[in-house]
């Protein structure tokens, strides 16, 4: 190892840590009112001369709670002398680190500051010393006053004082080599601190191993005495290199729920250690140390609503392996602190050591019970009238080595608090949990008489009864507060339920029952007891359920029984109810009128209710009507229930009206059923009706009918239509040359089979068959239709008579093929032949596609577009030839077209044309006729004279 120079170095030249603090005694009265003040002065002491600090540094301040760890002031400063106003004169710890390197403050002890005066610390920088660390890749160094493990790469500075240095080696052959060296660096000893002759470190490297031993899960690994700790995870099987050590043990823990387990694994320097057989066994399981905490609350002020002060007590049984924050590094446990802060740092806890550490402790006083693991009232902190101390310190056993077995360590305490009472009849209680070293202790608290526990989010770790509230608080694991709402106690509150009685009646000839129910603040903790006297005498039942006989030998209509119901809570407050019952044994009288209400009625049917067998028709409204009264003038109830459907029920009291469609049941033919199944003979349904009446104490009277529903439903005619013998669509659609049957197969009666209804079928209003059997008409076909809509009816009629119809409009489309037919030929009235004129012609196309055809009369023709048919009718179209000299006589008119490019055609003849010489004719005729009645006339006249 090299070194730079002979002699150590102090703070003028290149400034390390030591451990050496020193608190000043108060020396100045502070004002009236003025706040505790800490004052802290940076410097280092010479030849027992205090030396402050003249040149800036930056240093990283933090006061600590020493009771809960918790930084409550934090600081960077340059200022070489501080002071810190202090919320209070509670005990701290202060930690003082530099952010310059080679820099180190010495520990500092724990303070009480004084709330009158100003504290004074003096904060000393260590003596260092410095050398090359270019050999090594890494160190890490921890000394007897350092705080943590301090980290570097380059040049090794350290302070005064024993320390352990952590150095990782890359040897020349690319092993490494890692090591952990203890070293004493004394300002009168060695200058190399011990380091020359073994430096660089080059031993290697601690390899640990075992095989699939199937543990699965993380162990912690210390080495002491100097507290260097690793985790490592573990999958079955382990290969990892640990530091070689100069002295000390290494010691490993499984870790069952982040608990270290009882009995650690130790072993010392090796190259190699095999840990096959320790993890082949089970792991010991962690003590179980259970800290108690008291909470008693004076008796109540009869002043106030709550009381001020309680008397409070702990006592703190922890394992080693937890430490306290009034020193660092609680994480290592108790007996590691001890050692290294108090004692030799040798690795192991004498009963010096332990002594010291117990007084040290016992001055450890404490005022804020928020601080302390208790709690704090109404929002505002609880505090000890006086100072509380930790009594009776110790440590069991009281020596050891610092990761020893099976040790465990602790306190109790005493004192009196007191908080923020206010004049609410609800005061609230909060007790913390933030994982703090006295946050796990169970609390009980003892509240001031007739106050109790109402309501707590916490609840599942609570047990309460009267004042006495339990809180297990070594059940939880999320950090937070317990909240407690306390509130002065009421008495219970009772109530009554019963059978066969009520408030005022009970049954005669009976086994009446009777629940006490108590409406309580803390229900679980209330007692039930009945009182009862009757003509037997008194008697008490403990319980809350009250079951007697009221047996007519022994009582009579009238007699009266006294019952008093009491709730009896935690305190002792009673609540209490009385009925004073008297004895009924007379059952209530009643009327029930049914009408039945059909549309086919014309009046409403008044059924009797004497027989136990009922018929109504299906499809009616049945309207129930009962009335009831009873002796004792209270509520009669009405109940009436039945399988008309499931869990149809109607109730009421005094009187029970309502209107119920009464149909036939599910069990009936339908669509939903296959054709075979819907087609069945079904039963008529029969449902059961049962009515319950009942006075308050239970006299009842009890009916059972049996309800028939007559057959009202009608016939389903389900006609399907077939075309050439399949089923009618869209790509099968009837036309004028079709095979038409209807299909009567999908049709049913609600009851009677299908062979027993006798069926009717018209066609536009013509009839077809009549009352015809299913044999016969179950599948029927139509007689040839033209194109257009036919409207077919089906009615089926059932053997009670009930008529169903079914109507459907037959549609028959016109066939594709032009058909064409000469439908009338017109020629002008009164025109002769050999005139001009036109003859107009009529053509009807009887197919649905149009087509073009020729229309002749002699030499005449012309060419025309027929339209085609629809269900509307035929397609129509006119020719009209005109003529310059109409022929005589009979004409024939031929029509021709084609299909598929064959020839077709129709002729027919035009109305006979006169010639034109016929009525020259007609006028000589009527000439001649004329002259000859002239001259008849003439002759007549004249002749014989």
């Amino acid at each position: 190892m090299e070194k730079d120079g002979g002699e150590p170095i102090r703070f003028h030249a290149i400034i390390m840590i030591s451990l050496l603090i020193l608190m000043s005694t108060p020396t100045g009265q502070a004002e009236e009112n003025q706040g505790t003040i800490l004052d802290i002065e940076m410097g280092y002491w010479v030849n027992g001369n205090w030396n402050p600090l003249t040149t800036s540094f930056e240093f990283e301040i933090r006061i600590i709670d020493p009771w809960t760890g918790q930084v409550i002031y934090y600081e960077i400063t340059n200022d070489t002398k501080i002071q810190i106003e202090l919320e209070d004169s509670e005990p701290i710890r202060p930690e003082i680190r530099s952010q310059e390197n080679g820099v180190f403050v010495q520990l500092l002890p724990m303070i009480s500051p004084n709330s009158s005066v100003t504290t004074f610390v003096k904060a000393n920088i260590s003596t260092v010393f410095q050398f090359s660390a270019d050999e090594i890749d890494s160190w890490k160094y921890i000394g007897e006053q350092t705080i943590d493990w301090i980290n570097g790469t380059d040049s090794l500075t350290l302070p005064e004082g024993k320390g352990w240095i952590e150095t990782i080696y890359t040897e020349d052959d690319n092993s490494i080599s890692h090591n952990l060296l203890s070293v004493n660096c004394e300002i009168s000893g060695n200058a190399d601190c011990g380091l020359t002759d073994i430096w660089p470190p080059s031993e290697g490297t601690l390899r640990i191993m075992a095989q699939d031993s199937g543990w699965n899960g993380t162990i912690l690994v210390r080495h002491s005495p100097s507290g260097w700790e690793d985790r490592i995870s573990v999958n079955g099987s382990l290969d990892y290199d640990l530091p070689r050590i100069e002295n000390g043990q290494w010691y490993l823990w499984r870790l069952i729920n982040e608990t270290p387990e009882l009995l650690p694994y130790s072993f010392d320097d090796a190259l190699f250690e095999s840990l096959d057989s320790w993890l082949s066994t089970d792991p010991s399981m962690p003590i179980s140390l259970e800290s108690t905490m008291f909470l008693d609350f004076e008796e109540e002020n009869p002043e106030t609503n709550f009381v001020e002060f309680a008397d409070w007590s702990a006592s703190i049984r922890l394992p080693t392996h937890i430490g306290h924050p009034m020193f660092p590094s609680s994480n290592l446990g108790i007996m590691y602190q001890i050692d290294k802060f108090i004692g030799n740092w040798d690795g192991t806890v004498d009963s010096v050591e332990s002594n010291l550490f117990s007084e040290i402790l016992s001055t450890l006083g404490w005022k804020d019970a928020g601080n302390s693991g208790c709690c704090s009232l109404n929002e505002e902190g609880m505090f000890a009238t006086e100072p509380i101390y930790p009594i009776g310190s110790h440590i069991d056993p009281a020596i050891g080595g610092v990761f020893a077995d099976g040790l465990s360590w602790g306190w109790d305490e005493t004192g009196t608090l007191i908080g923020n009472f206010t004049d609410s009849n609800i005061q609230i209680l909060k007790i913390p949990f933030r994982g703090h070293i006295r946050d796990s202790a169970n609390l009980t608290i003892d509240l001031p008489n007739k106050w109790e526990l109402r309501h707590s989010p916490q609840g599942e770790i609570i047990l309460s009864s009267g004042e006495s509230i339990f809180i297990n608080r070594s059940e939880l694991s999320v950090i937070g507060e317990i909240i407690l709402n306390l509130e002065e106690n009421d008495a219970p509150i009772p109530s009554i339920s019963s059978i066969d009685a009520s408030e005022n009646y009970v049954i005669l000839n009976g086994n009446p029952s009777l629940n006490l129910s108590c409406e309580d603040s803390v229900q679980e903790n209330t007692v039930e007891r009945w009182k009862m006297t009757d003509k037997r005498g008194f008697s008490i039942v403990q319980g809350k359920y009250l079951n007697f006989s009221t047996d007519s030998n022994i009582f009579s209509e009238g007699d009266e029984i006294q019952i008093i119901g009491e709730c009896v809570d935690s305190h002792g407050e009673i609540g209490a109810v009385e009925r004073n019952l008297i004895l009924d044994g007379t059952a209530p009288e009643w009327e029930f009128i049914m009408l039945e209400d059909h549309p086919q009625y014309w009046a409403q049917i008044n059924h009797s209710m004497t027989p136990l067998k009922i018929e109504v028709n299906a499809t009616s409204t049945l309207i129930f009507d009962i009335n009831t009264i009873d002796n004792n003038g209270e509520t009669v109830s009405i109940t009436m229930t039945s399988n008309r459907s499931d869990g149809w029920i109607r109730e009421s009291e005094d009187r029970l009206f309502f209107a119920e469609f009464w149909p036939q049941t599910n069990d009936i033919n339908g669509m939903h059923m296959s054709t075979e199944e819907r087609h069945r003979e079904r039963e008529p349904a029969k449902r059961w009706v049962h009515l319950s009446i009942s006075d308050s104490v239970g006299n009842s009277i009890e009916k059972n009918w049996s309800f028939t529903s007559l057959d009202l439903g009608s016939p389903v005619p389900r006609p399907g239509l077939l075309v050439n013998g399949e089923i009618f669509g869209i790509e099968n659609r009837p036309n004028t040359s079709s095979f038409i049957e209807i299909d009567l197969n999908n049709s049913f009666d609600d009851l009677n089979s299908i062979n027993n209804i006798l069926w009717t079928a018209e066609l536009n209003g013509m009839t077809i068959f009549e009352n015809r059997s299913w044999g016969e008409i179950s599948r029927f076909s139509l007689p040839a239709l033209d194109f257009g809509r036919h409207d077919l009816v089906v009615s089926g009629i059932d053997l009670s008579g009930n008529i169903g119809h079914h109507s459907m409009i037959i549609e028959i489309h016109p066939t594709t093929i032009p058909t064409l037919s000469i439908e009338d030929i017109m020629v002008p009235t009164g025109v002769l032949s050999g005139q001009p004129g036109e003859i107009t012609v009529i053509v009807f196309n009887h197919g649905s596609e149009s087509t073009d055809a020729e229309v002749c009369i002699k030499n005449e023709c012309k060419t025309i577009v027929v339209t085609g048919a629809s269900l509307e009718g035929v397609g129509i179209s006119s020719a009209i030839l005109s003529f310059d000299s109409l022929p005589s006589g009979w004409s024939t008119v031929s029509v021709q077209w084609l299909v598929d490019d064959q020839p077709y055609s129709i002729e027919s003849t035009t109305p006979s044309i006169e010639p034109a010489w016929r009525e020259n004719a007609r006028f000589l005729i009527k000439i001649i006729l004329i002259a000859y009645c002239l001259g008849t006339l003439f002759d007549r006249r004249f002749g014989n004279s």
